[in-house]
């Protein structure tokens, strides 16, 4: 991919999410992928920066339910969950989602931080649920949701949108 620093254990897919981003949003761009595990790629200038990877939120609902001797299997049920809950199960629903957003929410403000200009892009299943928690923030004219980056990534190397970088093999 027309991308720098690239390391031989990156998934594909946070590669093509963040050339779709980059070539779409612009240059410097965080990349929230909020699937399985919840993934954050940061790029600048068509060069991985560097990012994180935590459990989604489906695989920590199905290691609460089935890795604990006591604890329901629950799954988010639609709206957000409350803050404060008061049954066991609504609790494993608030940790959860409210975790999530809390490491997104740490992650975009860090990362406004550094690059002040910077776009951050939420994808993924779980994509709409956690950019629309943060709706505080949705002015803001560099967040945003995409269910498309990594088929803008596929389409961006099959256009040579970024010509400057040689797409031949390494």
């Amino acid at each position: 991919l027309p991308l720098r620093n690239l390391y031989s254990t990156l998934g594909i897919d946070r590669a093509l999410n963040l050339l779709g981003a980059g070539d779409r949003y612009g240059w410097p761009v965080l990349v929230v992928d909020g699937g399985t595990a919840l993934t954050f790629t940061a790029g600048d200038d068509q060069t991985l920066i560097g990012g994180a990877i935590l459990p989604g939120m489906g695989l920590q609902f199905k290691a609460l339910g089935t890795e604990t001797a006591e604890l329901p299997d629950v799954h988010l049920a639609g709206a957000e969950p409350p803050r404060w809950a008061d049954s066991t199960a609504d609790a494993i629903r608030s940790g959860v989602f409210w975790g999530q957003r809390a490491a997104v929410l740490d992650a975009a403000m860090t990362w406004w931080q550094e690059y002040p200009q910077g776009n951050v892009v939420i994808t993924g299943g779980d994509g709409p649920q956690i950019y629309a928690s943060l709706e505080t923030l949705s002015s803001k004219a560099n967040l945003h949701h995409d269910p498309e980056l990594a088929f803008l990534g596929i389409k961006a190397y099959r256009r040579g949108a970024l010509g400057e970088i040689d797409l031949a093999p390494q």
